[in-house]
């Protein structure tokens, strides 16, 4: 009976161990994106961390929050249709959230040419 009980609790430390050990390593980053010569939000502006594949999108207010961001320096980009791109570095300490706001200039849309052919 002891023994099925060690073996409970070692499978139970098995598995929710590294779930928490991840979760210490990780922190938050927020912020929020406006337009730079007016100061209005930026709803849907995307937001990406570095090469960790994490990102979010600004909601209507213009604010965003990754969470689950690893430890560490990391360079935050944001860009939106209709505005130049944007980035920050910015240091991500375990348990904690760190703050990185942008001001985006509005900018000219190029388009490519377009080849309309009928049949």
């Amino acid at each position: 009976m002891n023994t099925l009980r060690c073996g409970i609790a070692l499978a139970l430390l098995a598995v929710f161990a590294p779930a928490a050990l991840e979760a210490q390593g990780t922190g938050t980053v927020t912020g929020s994106v406006i337009e730079q010569s007016t100061t209005r939000p930026l709803p849907g502006a995307q937001v990406v961390i570095g090469e960790t594949g994490l990102g979010a999108l600004t909601d209507s207010r213009g604010r965003y929050q990754v969470l689950n961001v690893p430890a560490g320096q990391h360079t935050v980009r944001v860009q939106i249709i209709g505005y130049g791109e944007a980035s920050q570095t910015v240091t991500v300490v375990a348990g904690e959230a760190v703050t990185a706001d942008f001001a985006l200039e509005e900018t000219a849309v190029s388009l490519d040419r377009i080849v309309v052919t009928a049949l």
